[in-house]
């Protein structure tokens, strides 16, 4: 199960370049987690398939719709 996507991932869901993912982040409200000092930037797989999906972050949804985003990442 897929807890984090990186920026190649987002490009690949998106099917975008970098500098429209940039842009799409923004606007996206989602929250940029790094691991150590100088990580590389990664986001929450939760939260984008419930901005995707949805339009909200995984936490504002309801429980249904959240159930149905862990069936959507335990199934892949």
């Amino acid at each position: 199960m897929i807890k984090y996507y990186t920026n190649r991932d987002m490009r690949k869901i998106l099917n975008c370049s970098q500098s429209t993912l940039d842009r799409q982040i923004k606007t996206m409200n989602l929250k940029v987690v790094r691991f150590g000092v100088n990580g590389l930037p990664r986001y929450n797989a939760y939260d984008v398939l419930g901005i995707i999906e949805f339009g909200y972050p995984f936490k504002e949804l309801r429980k249904k719709y959240q159930d149905e985003i862990k069936d959507m990442l335990s199934d892949a």
